[in-house]
């Protein structure tokens, strides 16, 4: 099922047409492929509306309305064009079409060329939804879409990987927070202004996480509750150094993807905040 975020970016695709989408596809395909993919100038494309890896053109598709008749006409002058101007030098041909490639359209591409490659809308949404947050975060921006629907799905994907670490019978407090005094029994003098302003931060982020955090039943926050705790647990040093360490093992899923890495560590300041984990203070206790 398709999360809020997921829907926004598939309407967000399908309003795209003619050279808007082309101009779409020119920047997903840099963003995803760098130098690998070089944009053509619509006019003067004869044919080629972007070259892939060095053998492949390409020919996208998004009119402003489609039937098949149309389709057949606009695929099949973009064909004789590729087969005119391009096809000795780039064996490959692929289509992308904003829409659903029914069994008619798949079936006239490869007449044209029976090795044709064709996109429907469902793989642009893959080759996107496959990639780094970073780039889905670029996407989500070049399609005018809110912010909140970005952060509000990422961080859903951070709750629910924490909930694949196994359950336990670890006690797991939700005592209502203190968090200066906490920051300050926790952290080291020199690190303290820094987790402060971290904190500040952060909060705007944290604001939405407990709106995410209330879609989950009690056993799901437990389970992720746990997770956090037995880690933690499982690690000594100071706090500072238990916390960064918990950042990179809940990171592990997405190393290098520092868009994921930053939402890991609003759950973990969530995880702080409510003195799931770090010493507490004299009311709590």
């Amino acid at each position: 099922m398709e999360s809020i975020f997921e829907s926004q970016v598939r309407i967000g695709i399908e309003r795209l047409k003619e050279s808007n989408f082309q101009e779409f596809i020119d920047f997903l395909f840099v963003l995803k492929y760098g130098h690998d993919y070089q944009p053509i100038k619509p006019k003067t494309d004869r044919g080629c509306d972007g070259i892939l890896n060095g053998d492949t053109i390409l020919s996208s598709y998004a009119p402003q309305k489609e039937n098949l008749n149309s389709f057949k006409k606009k695929i099949g002058d973009d064909y004789s064009k590729y087969h005119k101007n391009w096809e000795d030098e780039y064996p490959k041909w692929h289509v992308i079409y904003n829409g659903e490639l029914t069994a008619d359209r798949k079936k006239f591409i490869l007449s044209l060329k029976d090795d044709a490659i064709s996109s429907s809308i469902q793989h642009i949404q893959e080759l996107i939804f496959s990639e780094k947050w970073i780039i889905r975060r670029r996407v989500a921006e070049h399609l005018g879409i809110s912010e909140e629907y970005f952060s509000m799905d990422i961080m859903k994907n951070v709750i629910e990987d924490m909930m694949l670490t196994e359950i336990t019978d670890e006690d797991v407090s939700t005592t209502p927070p203190y968090l200066p005094k906490k920051i300050e029994i926790n952290y080291s003098k020199e690190d303290v202004k820094g987790a402060k302003r971290e904190y500040e931060e952060l909060l705007p982020d944290i604001t939405k996480l407990k709106i995410v955090w209330k879609n989950y039943s009690d056993e799901e926050i437990r389970s992720v509750k746990v997770s956090v705790l037995k880690k933690y647990n499982m690690l000594s040093e100071n706090f500072r150094s238990r916390f960064e360490k918990l950042i990179e093992l809940f990171s592990e899923k997405c190393p290098s993807d520092d868009i994921y890495r930053l939402y890991v560590t609003v759950v973990l300041f969530y995880c702080f905040e409510i003195c799931l984990i770090g010493k507490k203070v004299e009311e709590e206790k």
